[in-house]
């Protein structure tokens, strides 16, 4: 799949932040023998409806990845990206060595502020990633104007999903302005991975830490 490869050409290594795991479902490539340099994986995910699969889920990788010889601890935090920063302070700071992002940039409440928050958490350094997959605004008109027409019907069900971000744009904007990573383009709306009959196109990729450049599809 392309999560998949774009997980393998990302290299995940060390320290993992998942924002937005849910219930769980991609922790099978982010550590164990899709990832096996991979030794930690913290989990956040603020719906308490999801945390018994989640926690299933984790319990599950760490099994399997001992099953391959590897020693992975995977932990869930229960809460948003600033509970996690606020219960464990500096210490957090720098402290991750990946970050991964799948489908959950156009759900939270602020998207600056959360990538302004994920820029503290990554480590300064030019092996870090930044790897995302998320669906976002289209570059094209009629499918923009088509997006901005369902999202009052969308906010009903949606569960603060945003149809219009253009993720990929304040991606590479945060990346610039604090130094965390490095885009060399901006991301743009993909034809090649759609959902809705082409409503929803999506941006996937890695950035990597200062002073190299990125992988972008």
């Amino acid at each position: 799949t392309k999560k998949e490869l774009l997980l393998a050409d990302a290299s995940l290594h060390g320290r993992v932040l998942d924002l937005g795991s849910g219930e769980g479902v991609n922790l099978r490539y982010l550590c164990g023998k899709s990832a096996p340099e991979v030794n930690e994986v913290v989990c956040i995910e603020p719906n308490s409806s999801l945390l018994e699969h989640l926690r299933s889920a984790a319990a599950r990788a760490e099994r399997d990845a001992s099953n391959y010889g590897l020693d992975v601890r995977v932990t869930v935090f229960h809460g948003t990206l600033d509970d996690y920063e606020m219960q464990h302070g500096p210490a957090c700071a720098h402290s991750f060595d990946c970050v991964t992002l799948f489908f959950v940039l156009c759900s939270v409440p602020g998207l600056e502020d959360t990538l302004s928050s994920l820029s503290r958490l990554l480590r300064r350094s030019e092996c870090s990633r930044v790897v995302f997959m998320e669906h976002v605004g289209a570059s094209k008109a009629h499918i923009r104007f088509a997006q901005r027409a369902v999202q009052p019907v969308w906010d009903l069900i949606g569960a603060g999903c945003q149809l219009c971000r253009d993720t990929g744009s304040v991606l590479a904007r945060t990346g610039a302005e604090t130094g965390a990573w490095d885009m060399k383009d901006i991301p743009r709306p993909g034809h090649d991975l759609v959902f809705g009959g082409g409503l929803v196109p999506c941006v996937y990729g890695y950035a990597c830490g200062p002073e190299t450049h990125d992988s972008l599809r």
